[in-house]
């Protein structure tokens, strides 16, 4: 940050990276009855996440801007983007004067289009404040994911105007689709304290949708709302999403003094076609405070699911998909999943019973040509057993998890038997008592692990670890919640065997390296080798040290240590 100048003029610049270059400079001058100003900013790449401390944002903001002008006068100018998105500020005005705002005025160009907003607003009376905006769209084009699914171009205009203890917001649009096009009316009316809505609906070649209700929140946030759909096209408000519906859909609620809300949500009667499939189904939600449950029964395409369950200090939730064909509720995903799920116990540490068979499955760049998941995985004790397993799988996993500890009594390996590792100790460093969730997996077929652009890592059959070859190490965890992982991803290929059995654990493990197994064996023969090259190998019986990729760890065994068969 740079200060200079004196009190006629001077000119306060701040510079620096964040993650790009960002520069930020203000210089005011004139004089005391006519004070002149003039800010511009701009930069390459601004991540907000820097400095607010949220989580990573998946694109970066670039942005110029320019405004100057004479004590409250502001005349503005610029450009701003995140990825595809962008919007350019024509020269615009705006105005505060003596508790008077003035949109003289604010001209934005976006999405093919032009949004213009105009009005003045007068707060010289605070308890009785008038105002009057208005604003117009015209060309705004929203594009579908699918290039071959038409666009859907919208002209509005809306008016807010009134006093802050009567008020009226009304206006109409136009929604076309190719040909086709549909119709929105809108007239709510409210004060300091509750809105009704007059008239909502929208209406299309074939069907609208009407809502009704009101909603207030003063002393406290409550509302009553509900849609009727009579041949609704939800396709002019989402693009691909073309349909014919029918149903009512109701919700009511109030928000709890202590905290919290009670409501209630139905879904009745839902029926008709949506993305070309045949829909129909119905629930029933209720919320009380932080305790809730519902079921829903949807069937849709060559989908048929089942769930109900409670939610809260204790949960009990279970599932049915008989089948779920996975591009019936999205159309990037792709697969079939049959079975049964449940989850019991609480929501930071559930009890897992499942018996799920998935094939072709895809989402994005995770894929598996099958899937099954089997048995029952609890958060305490010894009796869990859940099995994974899947051929062909390809799924990103966080680049910062690490190898974990597997460890006996002693600290010495957990013996395994029967194909299958049987219940161990795990350990993190630096953190003592029962460890997280982990899973122990081993390999069913050949694999790979990247774990950057320079980076990949593998093991082979023998059990030594090795830069550019086919295999993952087969020892290794992953955080059962991964709330707050922010890094990179990392790719595995290959097939994979998984089988989870839980234990607390009391003591830290000896050996807070991990074991490395290939194809469910521990190493025999051979070392455990370090990943960093021109680096001598440890000491049998040592920890491979710190500097291995992350996502990988081992330890070479001792002369004359037992392993498993």
């Amino acid at each position: 940050m740079v200060a200079r100048g004196d009190l006629s003029k001077m000119e306060v610049g701040i510079g620096g990276r964040a993650p790009e270059p960002l520069r930020a400079t203000l210089t005011p001058g004139g004089s005391e009855d006519a004070p002149r100003w003039r800010l511009q900013a701009r930069s390459e790449g601004l991540d907000p996440a820097l400095l607010t401390g949220g989580d990573p944002a998946p694109e970066a903001i670039t942005f110029d801007i320019v405004a100057d002008g004479t004590g409250g006068i502001a005349n503005l100018s610029g450009r701003a983007a995140r990825g595809a998105q962008q919007v350019t500020i024509a020269p615009s005005q705006l105005r505060l004067q003596e508790q008077v705002l003035t949109v003289a005025p604010l001209a934005l160009e976006l999405q093919g289009g032009q949004l213009v907003l105009k009005g003045r607003a007068d707060f010289t009376k605070p308890e009785d404040g008038r105002f009057r905006f208005s604003a117009v769209a015209r060309d705004l084009t929203f594009e579908a994911a699918d290039p071959a699914t038409p666009a859907i171009d919208v002209d509005a205009a809306l008016v807010l105007a009134g006093t802050i203890n009567r008020w009226a917001a009304y206006g109409d649009a136009t929604l076309r689709r190719g040909d086709q096009h549909a119709d929105l009316v809108l007239d709510l009316r409210g004060d300091q304290a509750r809105a009704t809505i007059h008239s909502l609906q929208a209406t299309m070649p074939g069907g609208r949708l009407q809502a009704t209700g009101e909603a207030g929140w003063d002393p406290a946030l409550d509302w009553d709302l509900a849609l009727v759909l009579d041949g609704f096209d939800p396709g002019y408000f989402a693009p691909g999403w073309d349909g014919n519906l029918n149903g009512r859909i109701a919700t009511t609620g109030r928000a709890r003094d202590g905290g919290g809300f009670d409501a209630q949500a139905d879904v009745q009667s839902l029926g008709g076609r949506l993305r070309g499939r045949p829909l129909s189904g119905n629930g029933h939600f209720v919320l009380r405070g932080n305790q809730g449950e519902g079921n829903l029964a949807l069937s849709m395409g060559n989908s048929r699911v089942r769930a109900s369950g409670r939610v809260g200090d204790r949960i009990d939730i279970s599932a049915q998909l008989q089948p779920l064909q996975l591009d019936d509720l999205l159309p990037e995903l792709a697969g079939t999943l049959q079975g049964n799920v449940r989850l019991t116990g609480t929501m930071q540490a559930p009890d897992i019973q499942a018996d799920l068979q998935g094939r072709g499955l895809r989402w994005d760049e995770w894929r598996a040509d099958t899937l099954e998941l089997r048995g029952r995985l609890p958060h305490g004790g010894r009796d869990g057993d859940l099995v994974a397993q899947a051929t062909s799988l390809d799924v990103g996993i966080p680049r910062s998890a690490r190898a974990g500890a597997c460890a006996g009594r002693g600290g010495e390996p957990a013996p395994a038997g029967a194909g299958r590792q049987r219940p161990g100790r795990w350990h993190e460093p630096g953190r003592a008592g029962a460890a997280p969730r982990r899973l122990l997996i081993g390999l069913a077929g050949p694999a790979a692990a990247r774990t950057g652009a320079r980076q990949r890592v593998g093991a082979a059959g023998t059990g030594r670890v090795h830069r550019d070859r086919t295999a993952l190490p087969a020892a290794a965890r992953l955080p059962y919640h991964h709330r707050r992982q922010r890094q990179r991803r990392a790719v595995r290929a290959g097939g994979l065997a998984a089988r989870r059995a839980v234990r607390h654990q009391r003591q830290p493990a000896a050996d807070p390296a991990a074991a490395v197994a290939a194809e469910n064996r521990w190493p025999r023969a051979g070392a455990a080798r370090r990943t960093d090259p021109g680096r001598a190998d440890p000491p049998a019986g040592q920890p491979l040290g710190r500097r291995h990729p992350p996502g990988l760890a081992g330890r070479r065994p001792a002369p004359g240590q037992q392993h498993p068969p």
